[in-house]
């Protein structure tokens, strides 16, 4: 049986390498730079871009373009194969509340999602 003596320093140890890992930039982080973080070195990060170069690359505007390019190419093709679906499952005369009827509107999703 463990004691609390001989837990408390498993747990301290599992939280300051968690910490670590955290403020190393977590799964995130590059190999070269993990590498660097191993080894116990430190870089310096690279300087703040300026605002307008930011604003230039990113933004609100970069936000909803991304937004609606996911909207067009994805959402709507697979509400689209759902629709489709339904309306096949309907004139087969499933329940909407069916299984069969969830199955059916699933796999339409599914080819309007990945036949686009």
């Amino acid at each position: 049986m463990l004691s609390k003596a001989t837990i408390t320093p498993i747990l301290r140890l599992n939280r300051t390498a968690t910490l670590r890992s955290l403020s190393a930039g977590g799964p995130f982080i590059n190999t070269s730079r993990k590498e660097q973080a191993d080894a116990g070195t430190t870089t310096d990060l690279p300087p703040q871009e300026s605002s307008s170069a930011a604003a230039e690359t990113g933004g609100m505007a970069n936000r909803f373009l991304v937004t609606a390019e996911v909207t067009v190419s994805k959402i709507f093709p697979a509400g689209f194969g759902w629709q489709s679906a339904s309306v096949v499952a309907d004139g087969m005369g499933m329940q909407a509340d069916s299984f069969n009827f969830a199955v059916t509107t699933g796999a339409g999703d599914a080819v309007g999602y990945v036949v686009w």
